[in-house]
């Protein structure tokens, strides 16, 4: 075996000696500035979940960085913002006004009992809130001159048969389309209609509504503020007529 002179190991750990050491000081360099930008934290500690230092443990001195991780949280803030509470007590406000205008009104049925006033004849009225000046069946509708006014004589038959006579001065006249599409002149007088506890003196249209289920249409001119009708209903106040 042969072996080299001690001059030439010498040599060879020298090499070696003159790679390793500028190694290890390149990497404690690099170690003691990635620690110097973190605070002088470890890498990865007080980081957000998202991989963002957050602002509480940004080293100072430096400006790009902490305004970088303030424009993420505003919009985390923006994103997690709800509706604002004054908008929700108005909602809940005007809920509450609604339901105290509800518990205001009059409940009844689509169909109830009518009593005019003061012969305390009873009919069926349908209560409808698409028209807007309430119908009467009459007939023998006649006009006459009363003191200078123009008055109205008129019939209407109950569903027992009894004619009860009425005669009242015009309010003015109602020009109707039918269905049809034809145009009448109807007269218009004041009539005084109880149902159940609202007693109210209304414009009533007179003309022959002879074959038509219910003699009576009462509209909105008697329905607002007064009554809230329930579609699926009927017959829901107590009749009010005195019987003769």
């Amino acid at each position: 075996m042969k072996f080299f002179p001690l001059h030439q190991w010498a040599f060879v750990l020298l090499n070696i000696l003159l790679i390793l050491i500028p190694c290890t000081a390149f990497s404690e360099q690099v170690s003691e500035t990635n620690e110097t930008q973190l605070g002088g934290r470890p890498l990865g500690e007080g980081l957000i979940g998202g991989g963002a230092p957050s602002a509480a443990n940004l080293p100072t001195g430096n400006p790009a960085a902490e305004n970088q991780v303030k424009k993420a949280e505003n919009v985390k803030k923006t994103k997690k913002a709800k509706t604002p509470p004054v908008a929700k007590n108005e909602q809940e406000l005007d809920d509450k006004a609604k339901q105290e205008r509800a518990d205001q009104l009059e409940l009844m049925g689509w169909v109830e009992v009518a009593c005019i006033q003061p012969t305390q004849q009873a009919l069926r009225a349908r209560l409808d809130s698409g028209a807007k000046t309430s119908s009467l069946s009459a007939q023998n509708i006649t006009y006459r001159a009363q003191n200078g006014e123009q008055w109205v004589d008129f019939d209407v038959l109950d569903k027992t048969g009894v004619v009860h006579k009425y005669s009242k001065a015009v309010f003015r006249k109602a020009t109707i389309k039918e269905h049809r599409g034809e145009k009448n002149s109807r007269p218009v007088v004041l009539l005084t209609i109880q149902i159940g506890n609202i007693v109210q003196s209304t414009e009533v249209n007179l003309v022959d509504r002879t074959g038509l289920n219910y003699p009576l249409l009462l509209g909105r001119r008697f329905l607002a503020d007064r009554v809230m009708v329930d579609s699926g209903r009927s017959f829901i106040q107590k009749i009010s007529c005195i019987k003769n």
